[in-house]
């Protein structure tokens, strides 16, 4: 089954549409699959050897979402992580955090519009003319190694070309800049699913001191930009972008078949000539993922630095929508209050995850074809992605390669 959801749609030399005559028949159409179809990245989780494991091998809930295990670590609460790993996986991303001192609220609203140039008016911070150095802080995520990370900044519609917007992702970053852009210096890293954690860690940078636990886990990339050359008036885009897991296109010197990875989640990050369509559906690969851009509105002189609006106003949400509240200053008490409502919230899916998770086992197999061998083994629960993603094939902790 993990050999055909990998390579169902473009290796053929086995494969063939299904006729069976028994039970009335199969229609031929119903298992003929396009070239983008079969292209999935498998894992496969080894909970325990046991089938029935001791309740104190399950895990707790303490330290659950750290970067590293927390003290409760088991079979639950590790695979519950590695479940919200693959979640988050799926695509890279890359967001603003704050500004100065100033935390930016998460500017994701359900049922509202993010497209066009909507968070011109919605995620927006001022500061007066004059203003030399500002420092802005951003994370990137859905990935294990930051290869490359900066900013882009410089006036809406001087810098930046008409093709930028506040939600798309271009085939090619450059396609938004003008030769007016400002880049600040390439910076690299690590993220929470990177066997090391996180890099820049939060406690190297002084939000820590801010905010404290609030901020959201991953690595923290700051930069210092210059805002004196803009006038008042002046709307200023600033853009983080980062390139990510560039080391999943790397192959061994000899591979059968000799050809390069071919999942849709390892060419969507590392090949900007990947396109496929089904359904309706557009995987485009890229190199470069930018942010939704934040917007620094130059006032007067003497005005203080605020946010202005870090969320969709009223009237941009549809009839019906939820109407998102505005920003909380972080207490111990209302951290607190939160985390109990987070853990209400999220109890019953990742339960309904975990317990799916902790009941495959899955032994290692060998299938050899015409074309070589196509080898999956199992793999230990806690082994991250980036050890085996080059290759897209697993490795047993005890045995080798399979």
């Amino acid at each position: 089954m993990e050999d055909w959801a990998y390579g169902g749609s473009w290796d053929l030399d086995l494969v063939s549409p299904c006729t069976p005559t028994t039970f009335g028949g199969y229609d031929e159409s119903k298992t003929t699959y396009n070239n983008a179809t079969l292209r999935a990245f498998n894992v496969l989780i080894e909970t325990s050897d046991n089938k029935q494991p001791a309740p104190n091998t399950l895990g707790t809930d303490e330290g659950l979402f750290n970067e590293m295990a927390g003290n409760g670590n088991g079979h639950i609460s590790r695979n519950i992580r590695l479940a919200q790993m693959m979640i988050d996986t799926v695509e890279p991303y890359v967001f603003v955090l704050a500004v100065e001192d100033m935390i930016l609220p998460d500017d994701i609203v359900p049922l509202t519009n993010r497209g066009s140039r909507a968070c011109l008016s919605t995620k927006v911070v001022a500061f007066p003319k004059g203003t030399s150095k500002v420092e802005v802080f951003w994370t990137v995520g859905g990935s294990f190694t930051v290869d490359e990370t900066r900013v882009a900044y410089g006036a809406w519609d001087v810098a930046f070309s008409e093709l930028m917007d506040c939600s798309t992702q271009p085939k090619e970053v450059a396609d938004l800049f003008t030769e007016s852009i400002n880049l600040t210096s390439i910076q690299s890293g690590t993220t929470r699913w990177h066997n090391s954690g996180a890099s820049p860690s939060a406690d190297s940078t002084r939000l820590k001191e801010e905010v404290g636990g609030s901020l959201p886990y991953g690595p923290i990339f700051s930069a210092i930009i210059d805002l004196s050359e803009y006038d008042v008036g002046d709307k200023v885009a600033i853009m983080p972008y980062a390139k990510v897991d560039q080391n999943w296109k790397n192959q061994p010197e000899t591979t059968d078949p000799e050809v390069p990875p071919q999942s849709h989640v390892v060419n969507a990050r590392t090949n900007p000539d990947w396109h496929f369509e089904s359904a309706g559906n557009v995987v485009q690969g890229r190199l470069d993922w930018v942010s939704s851009p934040l917007t620094i509105e130059i006032g007067p002189e003497g005005v203080t630095p605020e946010i202005k609006n870090a969320r969709p106003s009223l009237e941009s949400l549809p009839t019906g929508a939820p109407v998102p509240s505005p920003p909380v200053a972080v207490t111990p008490d209302s951290k607190s209050k939160k985390q109990s409502h987070f853990w209400a919230f999220l109890f019953v899916p990742l339960a309904a995850v975990a317990g799916v998770f902790c009941f495959i086992k899955l032994r290692r197999r060998r299938n050899t074809s015409g074309r070589g061998a196509v080898e999956v083994t199992e793999m230990r629960a806690n082994d991250t992605l980036n050890e085996f993603a080059q290759t897209e094939a697993y490795r047993d902790d005890e045995g080798g390669p399979g």
